[in-house]
Parts: C-alpha cells; sequence; structure tokens
C-alpha cells in the first residue's frame, strides 16, 4: 500500500490561502526557489511521517485532489476553518471504530478532509 510523500495545493490567491493554513493548521509556509511562485509547508511538528506539501498557483496544475489532515478535534478545527473564511462542505461524520472526519474547503475553493481518530 502506498502512502502520499507529496501534495500539491492548487489555489488563485497565494497569499490568501496561505494565510488560511497557517491560521487554521499553524503551518509554516515559505517561498520555494528564485523564479517560481511556489511556497513550501512546513508542519507545525516535524514528524517522520508527514508529507512535502507545497501551495502553486492554479494554472501550475490541471487537477485539484481531496488530502487529509489529521487534527486533533474536528469541531474545534471545523470552527477554526470558517472562522477563518473556509467552508465546511460536508459535516462531521463518525468512522466506526476509526474516528471522524469532515470535508472541508479553503478560501480558494479547495477541498479537503480534517480527520480526528478516536484515540488520538
Amino acid at each position: 500500500m502506498g502512502i502520499v510523500v507529496h501534495v500539491d495545493f492548487p489555489n488563485g490567491d497565494l497569499r490568501k490561502v496561505i494565510q488560511f493554513y497557517k491560521s487554521v493548521f499553524g503551518w509554516k509556509v515559505k517561498k520555494w526557489g528564485e523564479n517560481r511562485d511556489c511556497w513550501i509547508i512546513i508542519p507545525k511538528q516535524n514528524v517522520d511521517y508527514a508529507t512535502n506539501n507545497r501551495l502553486v498557483h492554479w494554472a501550475d496544475l490541471e487537477t485539484n485532489s481531496i488530502n487529509t489532515i489529521d487534527v486533533p478535534s474536528v469541531d474545534e478545527c471545523m470552527n477554526k476553518i470558517i472562522r477563518n473564511g473556509g467552508k465546511i462542505i460536508s459535516p462531521k461524520t463518525t468512522l466506526h471504530g476509526l474516528g471522524y472526519v469532515a470535508l472541508c474547503q479553503d478560501t480558494e475553493g479547495n477541498s479537503f478532509n480534517i480527520m480526528q481518530y478516536e484515540n488520538g
């Protein structure tokens, strides 16, 4: 079984979406490369399983994917998402024996899931 090792977050307004992910998840974001409008996301904690993530302009990608982000509390995170201009597309759902998940969108319409594990 493969694991995700890199995620692209395409978007229209880089400054706006950078602030969204910094405010909601506490991520650090830094510019990548000299001549590219591309930014690297650094998760709040440095963990072995952290994926490589980058923010790129819409024109740089042809498709959009839905990624899942581990959070300590789906409820608290949904509130942060709304306060920072995002949307909750599908409310918190129980995944029996696993935890809770909700489908959300950032300020630029990128969809992502937030996941709270039962024992995490």
